[in-house]
């Protein structure tokens, strides 16, 4: 067998391994873009933009990335942090291919949004949600360095990416903002932008529409603008806007207006000058709300034509004119400085009639008149003075041919108003020619120059104003009445500085309808004062010092301002007030106190910050003035937040007294120091947050009449409110009050409602007992003392009302006591909780159980107030204290009342027990209410060692040497009048003897009662004859007098005795009969023999 060599085949090994070499990286290469777009890498993309848009947050649907196709992105929204959608894209793309991104300049392509919805909300504040949720985008990372911007690449042939094109197609706006009742909405929505690569100009479009079958409103806005612009000046520009029939709606200042644009409008920049243009009218221009008080106005057109250009520094006005049913105004001018020629000329009509038409209410047109004819113009024309430089000035200005009718009557004013003036001006002076205004009511005149002075003067007829247009303006509820002369003086004393002055004054002076109370003075004056440096063109450029002065009967006012600080700051050399109340119904000297203020300072208008001192050689002390810290508000003539912080000090009494006087109330004789510290701020809504202390070291009250003043310092007061900007709403955040009495800390609120206020308020109340006992012991009796532990309180209720019987029955509180507890009168409140509820005029307090003197007692109280507003403490039948223990004290402060000869008893014990049928006591009436009770008042075992008083009725009964008494029944018992009725008081003075009362004790301890006294043996030396002839005899015996000093009528009681003796007489005369009638008896005496 031969063998043979064959060729070596290539290993198979090898090949695949080439093979894989080159495709694995291949698929490797091909996967990324697959990878890219995964879920996991949208994940991280998402979360890495939102960390850097947070709070805001980034969504996004899909992502769809291509190594050869464009980029992009599926439902992509931008939230802000509140979580409202302001963009929506339902597909982005970016004509950008991989490989371009990655070796070429990450900017350019072009960039198309399709479908996207934009919702943009400017805020009241001037913020706007789009920018704010892009905010942490555009402002960057400020811990991270800037970077480094890279050097411009020029466009190479083939990268047409590197130019910026942005699409926005088939989208929708919508854009809301304060001003704007209804949101600013395009159903269709276009955007373009071209951005080249190379430095050039930027251009835009946008188009807006509302494609439907009723509507068919589009708008754009197309331009350009051009970077290139050396020293970073404005660049050049151009804009155009051209809108069809684009409906438009504002809401502002208390005018809601609507209508349609229609026009075409453009903006050029070029070469450093403006100009603009733009023919258009507004159609169906509609205009309501609250300032036009009901009208609504109607134009079909106004039409509108202006060129506007700016050359060599000046503004060229070419054309300006303005028509609408109304009246129309047509103007040229020529702007420039004071080196230039300047020419004006403006015509102005105005149809009256058809104004007041259009707007009656506004223009207080009476009802029921027509306005027919009536017409207003104005001409105006600045141009070169002849015969050297200079400008003239000629203005006419007449409201003619005035005619209505009112039920057929016709009302013609023929010349109402005029104005006529001419004015030259020189490079060196000012001259008027003429000036004149007449109407029925004011007639002036003036003329001069700067040498002699600018002189008018004019007088003035308030009631002659009325009488003029009464016929054909409502004034309602106004009534004018006065005259009055006002002088005006303009002059130039020294060169580039000028003086001015002007001065008013009326007499008889009366004003109604404006105010609340009606303006009415015998005489009102005001002078106005200012100096300051005069332009090149002799008008005023500003003022240095400046004076103020006005006087009426009871007002004095001056101030002198002054501009000398460098700052732009004027000061306030001296401000001084005075006002002096006018009497009223005879008031009192004394209550007449003058208010005055005397202060400097100085104002800074590029802050908005005045500063108020008191004068260091200000007037007395007054009823408030400024402290040494001063006063300081921020933010004035700012437009924004305002800020108060300062401190006053003040004099209570006259505050007091000037309140009361001011309100026509009566003054509650306050007197002491007050010092007062604030901080307030006010936003620019007119929400007001405010932290305030009031103290007084020395604030006392007047106590009762003949006694001292009640102290009631030290005092304080502090609060932190917060009001809303109409201030009908208050909330007091905290409040805590002290005096030496009592502490009390608070919150809640104040509302008002119409012309009434309303109070919801809660807290605690901290009473000082020490303190307090003397007060109780003086309104009560020497001994009385209170205690208890206050609980939570609840107050809410109306503040102003016709009377405070209103006031009460709208109220609604709670107000309690835990563990409460009293000494009074001897007797001992054990500890018990009071509660009182208040609700629709009537107090509830919950049922007391306690003990009185270790008596079982239940009491079943209540507050009731009438329309006069008297509150009546009432209790309720079933009220009773059973066997309280009684003393001494007791009996002469209480029980004297019902049983007198316990007032000056001794050794006094036992127990006595009341029940109440009815009880009324009114707290705060007038002299016509009256206490009233009903009930009984049961005396158990009680023994007593007489006084004088029981004494002496005892002696009259022929008992001698009673060591002790005692009482043991019921007396029925009724107050009424002022005075403690009782019946079935009774006092045994022997075996079958006892001294009966009936009668009453006054609240003023007057006794007006009458004791029936048994006539017994001891009167009559203890006979046994005597006895049965005096069995059930009484005389009646009157007693007056007070409890301290008692009287018993001793003449009465000897009528009673001789009326007595005579009933002894017939009644043992009768008895004498008797036997001598009587048939004999075995055992009887014999009869009587007669000598």
């Amino acid at each position: 067998m031969s063998l043979t060599n064959s060729p070596r085949k290539p290993r198979k090994w090898l090949r695949r391994f080439l093979l894989a070499a080159i495709l694995i990286p291949a698929l490797t290469l091909l996967s990324l873009t697959w990878l890219a777009s995964s879920a996991p890498v949208r994940v991280m993309v998402v979360k890495t933009a939102n960390q850097t848009l947070a709070p805001s947050r980034l969504e996004i649907g899909s992502l769809r990335f291509s190594w050869f196709g464009n980029q992009e992105m599926y439902g992509v929204v931008l939230r802000d942090k509140r979580g409202k959608a302001l963009v929506k894209i339902p597909h982005l793309s970016l004509s950008r291919t991989l490989p371009s991104l990655a070796t070429g300049n990450l900017v350019g392509g072009q960039l198309v949004l399709d479908g996207a919805a934009i919702d943009i909300e400017r805020r009241a504040d001037g913020s706007i949600d789009l920018v704010d949720a892009l905010d942490s985008l555009l402002k960057g990372d400020p811990a991270k360095p800037a970077p480094k911007e890279p050097a411009p690449k020029s466009a190479k042939p083939g990268q047409a990416w590197d130019s910026v094109s942005v699409k926005l197609v088939n989208g929708s706006l919508s854009v809301r903002a304060p001003e704007l009742p209804e949101p600013i909405t395009a159903r269709q929505f276009d955007f373009s932008a071209q951005m080249p690569a190379v430095k050039g100009p930027v251009t835009w479009r946008i188009a807006l529409a509302n494609p439907t079958e009723k509507d068919d409103s589009t708008i754009e806005i197309t331009g350009e603008v051009d970077p290139r612009v050396p020293n970073s000046g404005i660049p050049a520009l151009t804009a155009k806007i051209v809108a069809r029939r684009w409906p438009w709606n504002v809401d502002s200042g208390g005018v809601a207006m609507k209508g349609r644009l229609d026009g075409t409008y453009s903006t050029v920049r070029q070469a450093d000058q403006w100009s603009f243009s733009g023919r258009g009218e507004v159609l169906a221009l509609e205009a309501t709300g609250a300032a036009l008080l009901g009208d609504r106005l109607q134009l079909d057109q106004l039409r509108g034509n202006y060129e506007i250009a700016e050359a060599d520094g000046a503004w060229d006005v070419r054309k300006l004119d303005l028509v609408c049913p109304l009246g129309s105004i047509k103007a040229t001018a020529k702007l420039a400085n004071a080196s230039q020629s300047v020419s004006t000329k403006i015509n102005g009509h105005l149809d009256l009639a058809a104004l007041a038409r259009q707007l009656p209410h506004v223009l207080h047109v009476r009802d029921g008149l027509t306005v027919e004819r009536g017409s207003a113009r104005l001409d105006l024309e600045i141009a070169e003075a002849g015969q050297g430089p200079g400008r003239k000035l000629v203005a006419e200005a007449r409201v003619s041919d005035l005619e209505a009718h009112d039920k057929g009557r016709l009302i013609a004013i023929r010349d109402p108003a005029s104005l006529s003036a001419h004015i030259l001006q020189r490079p060196d002076n000012l001259k008027v020619e003429q000036f004149t205004v007449k109407t029925a009511f004011l007639d002036a005149a003036g003329s001069g120059d700067l040498e002699s002075g600018v002189k008018v003067s004019a007088t003035v007829d308030l009631e002659g104003l009325k009488n003029q247009l009464r016929d054909l303006i409502d004034f309602g509820k106004l009534d004018l009445a006065g005259k009055g002369r006002i002088a005006f003086d303009f002059r130039r004393p020294e060169k580039q500085r000028y003086t001015s002055r002007l001065a008013a004054e009326f007499l008889a002076l009366r004003v109604v309808g404006l105010t609340a109370e009606p303006i009415a003075r015998n005489a009102f004056r005001i002078d106005l004062g200012a100096t300051g440096p005069l332009t090149e063109s002799v008008i005023p450029q500003a003022w240095n010092v400046a004076q103020f002065a006005l006087k009426t009967d009871d007002l004095t006012a001056s101030t002198r301002l002054s501009t000398a600080t460098t700052d732009g700051a004027f000061q306030i050399d001296e401000l001084k007030f005075a006002l002096v109340p006018l009497p009223q119904n005879q008031a009192p000297t004394a209550a007449l106190d003058p208010v005055r203020l005397a202060v400097k300072g100085r104002f800074d208008p590029t802050t908005g910050t005045l500063e108020l001192q008191s004068l260091p050689d200000g007037l007395k002390p007054e009823p408030i003035a400024i402290a040494a810290e001063g006063l300081k508000i921020i933010g004035l003539n700012r437009g924004g937040a305002l800020h108060v912080e300062g401190s006053l000090t003040g004099d209570l009494a006259r505050i007091d007294r000037g309140y009361a006087w001011w309100s026509g109330g009566t003054a509650m004789d306050l007197a002491g120091a007050l010092s007062l510290k604030s901080g307030i701020n006010i936003t620019p809504e007119g929400a007001i947050t405010a932290s305030t202390t009031f103290q007084s070291p020395d604030l006392s009250m007047a106590g009762a009449a003949g006694s001292p003043r009640r102290i009631l310092a030290p005092a304080v007061l502090a609060m932190h409110t917060q009001s809303s900007p109409s201030f009908d709403q208050i909330e007091v955040v905290n409040m805590a009050m002290a005096i030496r009495h009592a502490s009390i800390h608070a919150k809640g609120s104040l509302n008002t409602k119409g012309d009434r206020r309303f109070a919801d308020f809660a807290g605690t109340l901290d009473p000082n007992w020490v303190v307090l006992d003397p007060l109780v012991a003086e309104a009560i009796e020497p001994k009385a003392k209170v205690r208890g532990v206050v609980r939570p309180f609840k107050l809410r209720g109306p503040l102003t009302a016709e009377g405070s019987g209103s006031i009460l029955e709208e109220l609604e509180a709670e107000l309690g006591f835990d563990r409460f507890e009293a000494i009074a009168f001897g007797l001992k409140v054990a500890p018990t909780p009071v509660v009182l509820h208040w609700s629709g005029g009537v107090g509830t307090i919950d049922p007391i159980e306690t003990t009185i003197n270790n008596g079982p007692t239940v009491l079943k109280p209540r507050l009731d107030v009438d329309k006069a507003g008297t509150v009546t403490f009432r209790l309720a039948q079933g009220s009773e204290i059973k066997g309280a223990e009684i003393n001494d004290e007791v009996s002469r402060s209480l029980l004297a009342y019902v049983a007198p000869m316990l007032h000056d008893a001794t050794r006094v014990n036992g127990k006595a027990s009341v029940s109440v049928s009815k009880a009324d006591y009114p707290i705060n009436g007038d002299e016509s209410t009256h206490s009233t009770l009903i009930g009984r008042v049961e005396f158990q075992d009680v023994n007593f060692a007489p006084g004088p008083f029981a004494g002496e009725l005892i002696t009259l009964t022929g008992q001698k040497g009673a060591t002790g008494l005692r009482l043991d029944q019921p007396i029925e018992l009724a107050i009424a009048d002022g005075r403690v009725n009782q019946r079935g008081l009774s006092i045994p003075v022997g075996r079958d003897a006892k001294l009966e009362f009936e009668g009453s004790v006054g609240f003023d301890q007057t006794i007006a009662m009458r004791a029936k006294v048994p006539i017994t043996q001891g009167m009559l030396g203890n006979s046994a004859e005597a006895k049965e002839l005096l069995e059930g005899l009484k005389v009646g015996l009157p007693i007056g007098g007070t409890l301290s000093h008692p009287t018993i009528d001793r003449r009465g009681m000897q009528v009673g005795l001789r009326d007595a003796g005579k009933s002894v007489l017939k009644r043992g005369a009768n008895d004498l009969l008797n036997n001598l009638v009587k048939p004999g008896r075995s055992n009887a005496p014999r009869n009587p023999r007669l000598r």
